[in-house]
């Protein structure tokens, strides 16, 4: 079952399970406080989709006439009850998915276009304990995978929603693992092929996964010399042929998929005694990984980036990020966070703690460009996560509860868009038509962006 929702043109998800049916926001009608139109109710009567008044704004939804989702019971005498009846569960599922789907789709209109994102969006709601900093999306399914995990038990559950209709399925399960109280699954990415998914067990030992979505077989491969800590690379990486992985840990290795065999393996520097590295990540071609080194003690001097060879593990070039200028003086003094490439490979954009930035390193000069980093509309700078369109003509960055565009090379912001928890994670699809992101607070966000492929 799923609910898709009309109004402000919201689509809001959420599985048929007892588990995720306890879980969602049941907050809205004690926020609204106003007469409702029901539009449906789902097949056990506990769940009911209504829309709000025009002209009621409310916290989650601040556009006029928002759609809702709410359980039956809360402030009773504040509803407009439509009772149906069906012949069966399934015929009530079906009519209650339908009617609704109808209704959104009736809506549904060109409402962006060029440089600046629709209003059209997909909200997906999950467990609090539910991480959508940890997604994979793949434009061959036109389908998210998300991890949820039970906050009781720690039993992980990884899903796969369709983000034309919302529905949501199963992929597989993974057992909960003893005194352990952290998510279970750390990161995930399909194959260019859209036919697996590849994902990591935060467990003692490390575990590396490879799902099958024809088969619905999940194969463990090997991860040679996994120390219990973070991999340094932050997702998975599959080669554009889709047989090898890419992880990394204390060293970065490339596994094959089939059978989990090492191919090869790559040691990463961990700097000497003023250095360490922190944080590490490929370039779009995967031939060159830039790593993140960070001062051991405070005497140890200003943040320093490697470059090296994925192929062999050579040093290529070590970056020192003197100040160019005095506005990056307070920046250099925290350490980097994370590095991402530029699409063409020239630049490296890197934030500093805590999520300050980006900042922009010019691979060339090998200098932080002077000035501000890229202006938040008024709002100071953050940057958790960052995503470019396949042809690097956009950016986006989701920050504090923020996420903001930008055409690139651009610096001012074209378009931002606020959300309700701190943001982990931000992607578009390949045709740049979708932008992706989601964060702590439980939700999933598909936006339409007006742009052509």
């Amino acid at each position: 079952m799923f609910l898709i929702l009309a109004g402000c043109i919201e689509l809001t998800c959420a599985a048929g399970s007892s588990y995720y049916m306890q879980h969602i926001n049941v907050a809205y009608t004690s926020e609204i406080g106003l007469p409702m139109d029901l539009l449906a109710a789902s097949d056990e009567g506990k769940w009911l989709v209504g829309h709000g008044v025009a002209g009621q704004r409310h916290w989650h939804a601040r556009r006029e006439g928002a759609a809702l989702i709410f359980r039956a019971g809360l402030a009773p005498d504040r509803l407009r009850e439509r009772r149906k009846e069906y012949a069966s569960p399934d015929d009530a599922a079906r009519a209650f998915e339908s009617e609704v789907y109808r209704k959104m789709r009736a809506g549904l209109v060109e409402l962006g276009a060029g440089e600046h994102l629709g209003d059209v969006r997909l909200v997906c709601c999950a467990p609090h304990a539910f991480r959508s900093d940890v997604l994979a999306y793949s434009d061959r399914l036109g389908a998210l995978a998300v991890a949820v995990q039970d906050a009781k038990t720690r039993e992980a559950q990884i899903y796969a929603i369709d983000v034309a209709s919302g529905r949501m399925r199963l992929l597989c399960a993974v057992p909960p693992r003893a005194l352990l109280d952290r998510p279970l699954i750390y990161s995930m990415r399909f194959s260019p092929d859209g036919t697996r998914l590849a994902y990591t067990i935060d467990a003692d030992p490390w575990q590396v996964c490879c799902y099958d979505l024809a088969t619905g077989a999940t194969t463990v491969l090997a991860y040679p010399n996994a120390a219990n800590r973070v991999p340094l690379l932050r997702t998975l990486a599959w080669t554009v042929a889709g047989d090898l992985l890419c992880v990394s840990g204390d060293d970065l290795v490339f596994i094959r998929a089939a059978d989990g065999t090492v191919i090869r393996r790559i040691a990463i520097p961990t700097g000497d005694e003023h250095y360490e590295c922190c944080h590490a990540c490929l370039s779009p071609d995967a031939a060159t990984l830039a790593l993140v080194m960070r001062g051991r003690r405070p005497t140890s001097g200003p943040p320093q980036i490697c470059l090296a060879a994925s192929e062999t593990g050579q040093l290529i070039r070590t970056y020192q990020l003197d100040p160019a200028d005095d506005s990056l003086v307070s920046a250099l003094a925290t350490p980097i966070e994370q590095a991402w490439f530029s699409p063409d490979q020239r630049q490296l954009l890197v934030s500093f703690e805590p999520h300050r930035g980006p900042y922009v390193l010019s691979l060339a000069t090998g200098q932080l460009e002077p000035g501000a980093p890229f202006s938040a509309g008024g709002q100071v700078p953050r940057c958790a996560d960052l995503g470019f369109s396949p042809d690097g003509a956009w950016l986006a960055v989701a920050g504090y509860r923020q996420v903001s565009l930008y055409a690139y090379p651009g610096r001012d912001v074209i378009y931002q868009s606020h959300y309700g928890a701190h943001l982990g994670a931000i992607m578009f699809s390949q045709d740049r038509r979708l932008l992706i992101y989601g964060g702590m607070s439980g939700e999933i966000v598909v936006r339409s962006t007006g742009l052509q492929g």
